[in-house]
């Protein structure tokens, strides 16, 4: 078994491997035993996975996570003063982890148009009319967008982190880390944005919908303050219940500690206040919150998507 980094990296790569595998056992459990089209749900995948790779939104989102991942500018001002690489190296996994409210943009409005454009379309008539059933076609669906959002993030800080950074391997691990927490951000995200899409008859008010929670999650729910004072008034219990019903600060807890970052420069009072009463539990604690977040609004979503739409 690995130690160290190396067991962070472990727990996080079986945490992802558990994300498809955890929501669709939920929902085939659900349904019961029955016959699924193995082949339609790998053409429906393929298909969102191509398609969506066409489209300029991920194209853009990778270019921007490259340029704010490579920090040129930083670089560029480190070599007019004579300031080492490694200056720029050791603050990298930190902007990492303060990029992660730009990773709800991408999911967010790219998922919520995606059952709204399959209905407008009539995409989602034409294959369910198919010898297809609507879980192989929400399984395809789903697992087309993970794929291709996750694609945009590791190609993204990935591909920063090797043309820039690749003569530390140590880095390179914890770059590793700190994409696949980012994966785990992505999947909640991408799965809150399709019940958007589910509950929402036209594309403008997806997207609309979309951009206000991904505002309600970055700038609306400011915890630290609001954590302490419920910790003061209420309990310990009740404070750290707002910590981790919030996806994005969760997972950014998550990235902290699975990388071993330095605390004092990216935590803040509500992580403090979490790390003291959770201690050395508190990565098991957030990287579990992040996984229920997923695997409750997968199935939430396969269920009003069940319902909802007709053959």
């Amino acid at each position: 078994m690995p130690s160290g980094a190396d067991q962070s990296v472990f727990d996080l790569v079986a945490a992802v491997a558990a994300l498809s595998g955890g929501s669709t056992l939920v929902m085939a459990t659900r349904l019961g035993v029955r016959r699924n089209n193995v082949r339609g749900a790998w053409g429906v995948l393929t298909f969102t996975f191509k398609e969506a790779l066409r489209t300029k939104w991920l194209v853009v989102f990778a270019v921007t996570f490259f340029l704010l991942a490579a920090d040129i500018p930083l670089r560029i001002l480190g070599e007019f003063n004579g300031v080492s690489a490694v200056v720029s190296q050791q603050g990298f996994p930190v902007l990492l982890v303060d990029s992660f409210p730009l990773v709800p943009l991408l999911a967010l409005p790219f998922g919520a148009v995606s059952i709204v454009d399959d209905r407008e379309a009539g995409t989602m008539q034409y294959l369910l009319s198919n010898p297809i059933s609507k879980f192989d076609f929400f399984v395809g669906r789903v697992s087309g967008l993970l794929l291709a959002t996750t694609t945009v993030i590791f190609a993204g800080f990935g591909g920063a982190a090797v043309l820039l950074y690749l003569s530390s391997a140590a880095l390179l691990k914890t770059v590793l880390v700190l994409m696949l927490t980012a994966a785990l951000l992505n999947a909640v995200m991408l799965a809150l944005a399709l019940i958007i899409s589910e509950v929402t008859s036209r594309r403008a008010t997806a997207v609309g919908a979309a951009i206000f929670v991904w505002l309600l999650l970055t700038t609306a729910l400011g915890l630290d303050t609001l954590s302490y004072a419920v910790y003061w008034k209420a309990s310990a219990a009740a404070a750290l219940s707002l910590v981790f019903l919030d996806p994005l600060e969760a997972s950014r807890i998550a990235a902290v500690e699975a990388a071993h970052l330095n605390q004092s420069q990216t935590f803040g009072q509500s992580d403090y206040l979490a790390l003291h009463f959770l201690g050395s539990n508190l990565l098991s604690v957030a990287v579990v919150s992040v996984l229920a977040w997923f695997v409750g609004l997968t199935v939430l979503g396969f269920v009003v998507f069940s319902y909802q739409d007709g053959n």
